[in-house]
């Protein structure tokens, strides 16, 4: 049985021991058992339990990881590796006498316990206190003890609990000595030198506030006699360190951090301190509940989790509650739904009586000592953390609770406008820059934390000329501003091709002291995009309105924008992945937006400046901004470019059926193909189109498995909206002589998937994923507005706060039928779009 109480703050470091069973006094509980106290300062609690033939003492200093100086972590965990020794120490002494001892470090003490025949207790106490004279670290002793403490560091690295752990609790007690580990890092142990440990424990092991708990077949008055001779020159008072009050978080803290295991592991710990025994004993039964609510969420989730715990620990000074589990890397969304919901929102319900009765009882049965060792080990942690209070105290309080009361503290406690968490995600799931994903995990705890309350606000207004999607993104750093102008290549006349493509470039044009935009041209439309701090966000603004409505075309920018306009089409003629993509533009029945040189070379500022007015001054916007930003902004992004009128397009042609693909030779080593086929871009086509592609092109997909073994064959797979409509398909990249079997294997690909049906499972693994690579993919500001922009245009249902999760919803409501029927009317011979470009060795003059 696992231990759940609180009292024993030496759980994280030593395991999970055992406590005693409470013997009744008078009252029906226990009363306090005044510890005898030597000259010294010395408390010496001894119990007698005649014919258990061992004896086992408890040393309990006030020497935790809290005491440490700033510039010494990891002190307190050196200074005890020292004080026990080795070869030498009193680790050998105790194991010649056929004994055990081990020792820990808590943030508020130091435990050592050692278990020996009741014949050795002298020398047993003789050999502690001969130690506690010899306390310094010199060169030699240094070099003995750094190994063993590179070898703990090693576990801790390898153990993902107690790193989670201990980074939850560093973030809740942010700067605050109650933040040191026990264990701190490697760096940190690497720089601290002998004389700092030395200092530790000259400091620190002091009889003063020390306490010595004796259990086992021993005389009570024989032992303290015994030890008033051993410790009695023991001298010295614990330095006083005064801490202030630790501040917890604003607001809740979430932190996402790598692992090399495959597993992910989720943490969350709010600040709890107990007072008394009876607060902790709430707080143990506070503890079982949650956990017994996590274990059933997760199972009712089909999260296959381990390691499920939720604890409390009370160091002196303040302490925390902390729920973790390990989860499949593909469920850390799921799992974290879960955990806020089951310990979280669902808290401050009472539990049936049924269930709160059993949870009580478990609790006291974890609290059973089974050994002596048990029995001192409670002893000490219990008067050491509140020397005048009744040891029944614990039990009578947990006698005493009813499933309202814990309710009440559960709500007042389990908050997350004061909590700390953290993720350690293995890399499949994480990249360089996670704030954002972590932002939008932060959102949903706040939106599952309150279940009455409304989501919290995403703004999608439609108007005559004008779409905005704002999405808060809480925690982000950034704000990500995206405007899509209803006007492209499709709008130009063909003997001006080109023109939108200057016009792009004029907007992303450089300015000093504006951020700085990226510009693409589409067949229908114009993409402007940015991203900036939020306190840039005004200057964002201003420059948007600037490029959008005040651009002057003068003779020096139009042969700016020409310039660049040339460049890129001269990119395009030359490099094969630019080249293939306008063929492939070109196969598609999609007008040219980069035109010819002889056509850019005849537009005049005057033809520029009109097309400017038309189709990027007056032209119908799509405005998306996301991050750092408060909904209230829609009104001031109304003021600024209302007026304008609803997009006049231009219809395109249908793509052409039935002729071969477009192709072109370069010289150059590889060959490019580009194989797509349009599906049209309404209702569930957007969910549809992705589940489709990642069959077809991921990792166990028919793709991949044609084209294994094929070096130096990349394939990439694309999703994307074009006129109206949508494209999907998949950019090769091969040699030239793998070139026509890669792209022989790219069509088998489509066809297998055609005339294969849609395996249930299958399809349930593909969904779930292509719900986690969008929350890992759309994490940032910029990218997550771009979406939006394109979810709005498309007038899907993805625009809300919720957009992430009305995705994953949608992915996953997907049936094996409805995905076979889009495939069985999108993957056409008819359907296709293919454009390629061969590489061909230069000819020698």
């Amino acid at each position: 049985m696992r231990l759940l109480v609180s009292i024993l703050p030496l759980a994280l470091a030593a395991g999970c021991g055992p406590r005693p069973p409470v013997r009744p006094g008078p009252d029906g509980h226990e009363a306090a058992r005044p510890a005898h106290a030597l000259p010294n300062g010395l408390a010496l609690d001894v119990v007698p339990r005649p014919g258990t033939g061992v004896v086992a003492l408890h040393l309990r200093l006030s020497a935790g990881a809290q005491h440490e100086r700033p510039d010494a972590a990891g002190a307190a965990h050196a200074g005890l590796e020292a004080f026990l020794g080795d070869d030498e120490g009193l680790r050998a002494d105790v194991r010649r006498m056929g004994g055990q001892i081990r020792g820990w470090v808590t943030r508020d003490a130091t435990d050592i316990e050692i278990v020996v025949g009741k014949d050795q207790l002298g020398e047993a106490l003789a050999r502690i206190a001969a130690r506690l004279g010899r306390l310094s670290v010199d060169e030699p002793a240094w070099r003995a003890i750094a190994p063993r403490l590179d070898d703990a560091q090693h576990l801790r690295r390898r153990d993902d609990t107690r790193r989670a752990t201990e980074a939850v609790v560093a973030d809740l007690y942010d700067g605050h000595a109650l933040a040191r580990a026990p264990l701190p890092d490697s760096a940190a142990l690497g720089k601290l030198l002998p004389l700092q440990i030395t200092a530790y424990l000259e400091a620190r092991y002091r009889p003063d506030g020390a306490r010595l708990v004796v259990v086992g077949d021993v005389d009570a008055g024989e032992v303290q006699r015994e030890a008033a001779d051993a410790f009695g020159p023991w001298s010295g008072k614990v330095a006083v360190v005064q801490h202030g009050a630790p501040t917890p978080p604003g607001e809740l803290a979430l932190r996402l951090l790598d692992t090399r295991a495959e597993k992910a592991t989720l943490a969350i710990a709010f600040p709890a301190d107990a007072a008394a025994p009876g607060d902790a004993a709430a707080l143990d039964l506070l503890s079982a509940l949650a956990e017994d609510r996590l274990n059933a969420g997760l199972r009712r989730a089909g999260v296959p989790a381990e390691a499920v715990r939720v604890f409390a620990s009370t160091p002196e000074g303040g302490g925390f509650l902390l729920a973790r589990c390990q989860v499949p890397a593909t469920a850390i969304d799921a799992s974290w739904q879960v955990l806020v919901t089951s310990v979280v929102a669902q808290a401050g319900v009472p539990t049936a009586p049924g269930a709160f009765d059993e949870a009580r009882r478990r609790v006291q049965d974890a609290g059973q000592a089974l050994d002596v060792e048990g029995e001192a080990r409670w002893r000490a942690a219990v008067q050491g953390r509140w020397p005048e209070a009744p040891l029944g105290a614990w039990r009578a309080a947990l006698d005493a609770a009813t499933p309202p009361a814990v309710a009440d503290k559960a709500r007042g406690l389990l908050r997350l406008d004061r909590a700390a968490a953290v993720i350690l995600a293995p890399d499949a799931v994480r990249t360089d820059d996670d704030g954002p994903w972590a932002a939008r995990l932060m959102e949903q705890a706040f939106t599952l934390a309150r279940p009455d309350a409304a989501p919290p606000p995403g703004v999608h207004k439609r108007g005559e000329g004008l779409t905005v999607v704002v999405h808060p993104m809480a925690g982000a750093t950034a704000v990500g501003l995206v405007v899509r102008i209803e006007g492209g290549a499709a709008q130009v006349p063909a003997k001006r091709a080109g023109l939108a493509a200057m016009v792009a470039a004029a907007l992303a044009e450089p300015v000093a002291g504006e951020p700085t935009f990226q510009a693409r041209v589409g067949a229908d439309h114009l993409l402007l995009s940015t991203e900036v701090l939020p306190t840039h966000l005004g200057a964002a603004l201003d420059a948007l309105e600037r490029r959008l409505g005040q651009l002057a075309w003068t003779p020096a920018r139009t042969e700016a924008a020409r310039a660049l306009a040339l460049g890129a089409l001269h990119h395009a003629a030359t490099h094969g992945e630019a080249r293939v993509e306008q063929l492939f533009l070109e196969a598609a029945g999609l007008p040219d937006a980069l035109g010819t040189e002889a056509a850019l070379g005849d537009l005049s500022p005057g033809a520029v400046r009109a097309w400017y007015q038309a189709h990027v001054r007056e032209a119908a916007l799509t405005i998306g901004v996301a991050g750092a930003v408060d909904t209230r902004i829609v009104s001031g992004l109304e003021r600024r470019f209302a007026r304008r009128r609803p997009a006049t397009t231009h219809p395109l042609a249908p793509p052409p059926t039935g002729e071969p693909p477009t192709q072109r030779t370069l010289d150059a080593p590889e060959s490019y193909a580009m194989l797509g086929y349009w599906w049209p871009a309404e209702g569930a086509g957007p969910a549809l189109a992705a589940t489709t592609l990642e069959l077809a092109t991921g990792p166990d997909g028919p793709l991949a498995e044609v084209l294994a073994g094929q070096r130096g064959t990349a394939a990439q797979p694309f999703l994307r909206l074009e006129a109206g409509r949508g494209l999907l398909g998949v950019r090769l990249l091969a040699p030239r002589d793998r070139f026509s079997s890669a792209r022989t294997a790219a069509e088998t690909a489509f066809d297998r998937l055609t005339a294969q049906p849609v395996d249930p499972e299958r399809l349930a693994e593909v969904t779930r994923r292509l719900a986690t690579q969008a929350r890992v993919r759309l994490r940032a500001p910029v990218d997550r507005a771009r979406w939006l922009v394109e979810q709005a245009v498309m007038g899907t249902s993805f625009t809300g706060a919720d957009a992430l999760d009305s995705w994953s919803r949608a992915l996953t409501s997907l049936t094996p039928p409805m995905v076979a029927g889009f495939i069985r009317q999108t993957l056409l011979r008819s359907n296709r779009v293919e454009a390629r470009v061969d590489g061909a060795a230069p000819v020698s003059p």
